[in-house]
This record gives C-alpha cells, structure tokens and sequence, in this order.
C-alpha cells in the first residue's frame, strides 16, 4: 500500500492511466479501503474522494458501485448485522 501522510484518511489512488474507466477508479478507490472504512462508506464520500483526484462521478452511480463492491466482497453495509 502506498505511503500515507500522518493524519490522512483516505488511501491514495495508484496512478491513473488514460482508458481508465469512472467504474474502474472507483473500485481502486474501494480496494484500498479497510473493512471499517467500507462499513461507514457512502456514495458522497466516493465523490469527493475522487474529486479530489480530478475525477468527477455521480453520487448515485458511486453508490451503486459500493452497493456491488459489498455484495461481491461480503462486506455488510452500515446498520447491517451479520450473523
């Protein structure tokens, strides 16, 4: 995982290449999450995590990319208990 400065929160974005797709930086962006960050992960925050990056996304389309992510990775989403 890349180097992070003292205090930062969000993981940084590997380099971007040209044909990568919005979907495919946001599921970077998801693959450097941890679980907790996952579990408290909302469409908002991937905007504005990848705005930052100079990648401008929709909050419902990011939103049904987390959706995926946590389906596909068994990752409960917030509020949810497993058993």
């Amino acid at each position: 995982m890349s180097q992070r400065r003292q205090g930062e929160n969000r993981p940084r974005l590997t380099r971007l290449q040209e044909g990568d797709t919005k979907r495919r930086r946001v599921e970077m962006y998801l693959s450097h999450l941890t679980a907790k960050q996952l579990g408290v992960a909302t469409g908002s925050s991937i905007v504005a995590a990848l705005a930052e990056q100079g990648t401008p996304i929709g909050a419902r389309y990011a939103g049904r990319i987390l959706e995926e992510w946590r389906f596909d990775h068994n990752v409960p989403a917030p509020g949810v208990r497993w058993r």
